[in-house]
């Protein structure tokens, strides 16, 4: 995952995803194709920022 601290420095964090959802509708009437549930809580210093796989392809976007 990567984010930025509030200086605006760039923070990077690795973990594993622990569980994976079905797709679901937002209660905004988005649709969501996937809920990924990671090994570690995210700041709201992190949320928004782009979740990456190994092999740097997007999987998502972080939120708190």
């Amino acid at each position: 995952m990567l984010g930025a601290d509030p200086n605006g420095a760039p923070e990077v964090r690795l973990g594993i995803v622990h569980s994976l959802g079905p797709a679901w509708h937002s209660l905004a009437g988005g649709y969501i194709d996937r809920r990924i549930t990671l090994d570690f809580l995210i700041g709201l210093a992190e949320e928004g920022g782009p979740v990456l796989d190994a092999g740097s392809n997007l999987l998502g976007m972080s939120e708190p």
